[in-house]
């Protein structure tokens, strides 16, 4: 099981527990873009945040991705 953390000043430093969720075109061996590159890039993990199970997604450019979780309409970060 991996380990995440929130990285948002409102929320806490807090380490959550990461569960492999795949999608089932993730299972598949599908993408959500051609190219592998893009914005809200769904990941095939998900965490328990404030009683709601959040998927993690992905905005990756070039070779760095950034991951997030969305909380109230806004992107709350992890690593």
């Amino acid at each position: 099981m991996k380990t995440v953390m929130i990285d948002h000043p409102d929320h806490g430093s807090d380490y959550l527990a990461a569960r492999y969720r795949p999608l089932a075109w993730q299972v598949a061996g599908l993408q959500k873009t051609a190219s592998g590159y893009g914005t809200k890039l769904p990941t095939c993990y998900a965490v328990r945040y404030q009683g709601k199970e959040r998927r993690i997604y992905a905005d990756c450019y070039s070779n760095v991705a950034a991951t997030y979780i969305i909380v109230n309409g806004q992107k709350v970060y992890v690593r």
